[in-house]
């Protein structure tokens, strides 16, 4: 049988519990290809901000040894930036013969390069633009903006007027299924697509036809809501201050906003999973989901992610499914983003990926 395809899909800030049969957010095709395939229900992040995660994802190791310790573009690069040299993973999947393409968000170093990184086929400029709807000066039939004295206001959540065909992940989605209808025309050689949203990252800004999938009145409080923080690091309250003025509606509001940003995905997902489907290349696709780190989203009575060091920000959804998986299983073992690496490298090349995680292949095979 030839080496398995990758499809990786990979989410900006989606904690783990909005997955499940159980979750209030409505993601019916991830479910389902939960339910062919595996998930983990203690995948870990090592850390709970966008590039020193990715970095770690990529690479194997921790962030004190890969040196991304900070997001890209809000420090100087003499405090955040990555090893020169480092292996990626994939780079072995790209010198095992495998057509690699990158298309969304990247965040991992400065350059923009991807082709020192292992991927001949990539777009990340125009998804760093912002496509489609996230501009906060579009017309909003809903808004929700954040005060915070000697901090400049910005926008937390909103519905707009938009139709789904503007937003960024519909958009990069459909230059997924055109890189999976052409991969079709080759047959002989296998590839791996890396599809990176920015959803459901803040702004939590959503078309009116998912925002209406849900009804914030509905959403109860997480059982921390009303966690003072009073025996934890002072800097915690600190943070949770910038959002003492927001009462459990205005969490309320957001939430619906980010699981309404969780089910647009879902429905993209289902859009390429059709196109696998529809091309003869979905039994041989190796298909990967997950997210690099979570968002409190009123647990502790915060939102977002950052420096509190809580569950929701650091549990992340790792699901799993194709050929030579097993289907209909949860592992609740304790795994990490550290492990994905060595873990699809044994399941596609076939390759030992050092680094500082470990593969997941004994644990999937018994």
């Amino acid at each position: 049988m030839p080496p398995p395809n990758l499809l990786f899909l990979m989410t900006d800030q989606q904690r783990a519990d909005t997955t499940g049969p159980d979750s209030p957010c409505l993601m019916p095709h991830l479910n389902g290809l939960a339910g062919r395939g595996v998930r983990f229900s203690r995948c870990y992040t090592p850390n709970p901000i966008c590039s020193p995660a990715r970095a770690s994802l990529m690479t194997g190791l921790l962030p004190h040894s890969h040196g991304m310790v900070d997001v890209t573009h809000a420090v100087e690069p003499y405090r955040a930036s990555l090893q020169p040299g480092l292996p990626f993973w994939s780079q072995r999947l790209q010198a095992a013969g495998y057509h690699t393409g990158y298309y969304g968000k990247w965040h991992i170093e400065r350059s923009n390069r991807l082709e020192n990184f292992g991927f001949a086929t990539y777009q990340v400029e125009k998804y760093h633009q912002k496509l489609g709807v996230v501009e906060p000066e579009r017309d909003l039939l809903l808004a929700g903006n954040v005060r915070h004295t000697g901090y400049r206001d910005f926008p937390l959540y909103g519905v707009t007027r938009a139709p789904v065909e503007a937003t960024a992940e519909y958009q990069l989605y459909s230059d997924g299924i055109d890189f999976v209808r052409q991969a079709a025309g080759r047959p002989e050689q296998p590839w791996a697509l890396f599809l990176s949203s920015e959803a459901p990252h803040d702004p939590y800004l959503v078309p009116a036809e998912y925002y209406e999938r849900y009804d914030p009145a509905a959403l109860s409080p997480p059982a921390s809501f009303a966690d003072a923080l009073a025996n934890r690091p002072s800097i915690y309250r600190r943070i949770q201050g910038v959002w003492r003025d927001l009462a459990w509606p205005d969490f309320a509001q957001a939430t619906a906003c980010y699981y309404a940003l969780c089910s647009l995905i879902d429905d993209q997902i289902g859009r390429i999973l059709a196109a696998l489907d529809q091309t003869g290349q979905l039994d041989n696709t190796l298909i990967v989901f997950t997210s690099d780190h979570g968002d409190y989203l009123g647990a502790h009575r915060l939102l977002l992610k950052g420096i509190p060091a809580f569950e929701e920000a650091y549990r992340v959804p790792l699901i799993l499914a194709g050929p030579g998986l097993p289907a209909g299983q949860q592992f609740d073992q304790i795994v990490s983003l550290l492990d994905v690496g060595p873990t699809l490298t044994g399941l596609t090349s076939g390759d030992e990926f050092a680094g500082q995680g470990r593969s997941l292949l004994p644990l999937l095979r018994g």
